[in-house]
């Protein structure tokens, strides 16, 4: 599965609005589906740095590349992780194919 992940490509969905608010980024997507989903979705560092990439052009492979750089340790763990992340903002739908 994370294979085949890698090799796809997301835009971030144009229904979401995304603000800058004293230097904490704020998602807020246009739709609800249920009193159970949040209205909004903070991004830490790690996230922003994801989100920025996002472009409908990079594949996940190349933006865990970028992210993981050059670094040695647990190379595989953080790919997974950031694999993991795009599918939830998927799942969720801020981000879309």
């Amino acid at each position: 599965m994370v294979g085949i992940f890698f090799k796809q490509c997301f835009n971030k969905n144009p229904s979401v609005v995304t603000r800058n608010i004293d230097g904490v980024i704020i998602l807020v997507p246009s739709w609800r589906d249920s009193e159970k989903t949040p209205s909004i979705y903070l991004l830490n560092d790690l996230g922003l740095s994801i989100w920025v990439l996002i472009n409908g052009k990079r594949t996940t492979r190349e933006i865990s590349e970028l992210i993981v750089g050059n670094q040695r340790t647990k190379v595989n763990k953080k790919h997974e992780d950031i694999a993991a992340f795009l599918g939830q903002l998927e799942d969720i739908g801020l981000i879309i194919k």
